[in-house]
């Protein structure tokens, strides 16, 4: 009996691609980051350890809403960092001045 099916996503929306995936967890179509090991390190989460999440490795757009991978805290802080640091998109597109584009509080880049 699963639930009600999610809503179409929004356009480059975090936090309907972030409510989408807590849908599939709490409907049974996805597992507990928990129950499954780090997808970098390996880690099997334990009773009192920081929780698993999902990553959402591919960005926030639309098609990439359900493209996940679970990952302990530590894991997904190294995968910000390496972001923030970056100097090409996932496209490859190498970030410069033409063509770099900041948004949002945090001043996020995208070409």
């Amino acid at each position: 009996m699963p639930g009600p099916q999610p809503s179409p996503p929004r356009d480059g929306d975090k936090q309907q691609a972030r409510q989408r995936i807590n849908v599939e967890v709490r409907t049974g179509r996805r597992p507990h980051p928990n129950v499954l090991p780090c997808a970098d390190c390996g880690h099997k989460w334990k009773e009192g350890e920081r929780r698993h999440e999902y990553d959402h490795y591919k960005g926030y757009g639309p098609a990439h809403h359900l493209e996940v991978e679970p990952v302990c805290t530590t894991c997904h802080a190294k995968r910000d960092s390496k972001r923030k640091n970056a100097t090409h998109c996932l496209r490859g597109h190498e970030y410069t001045p033409e063509n770099t584009a900041r948004y949002g509080a945090s001043q996020k880049r995208h070409c």
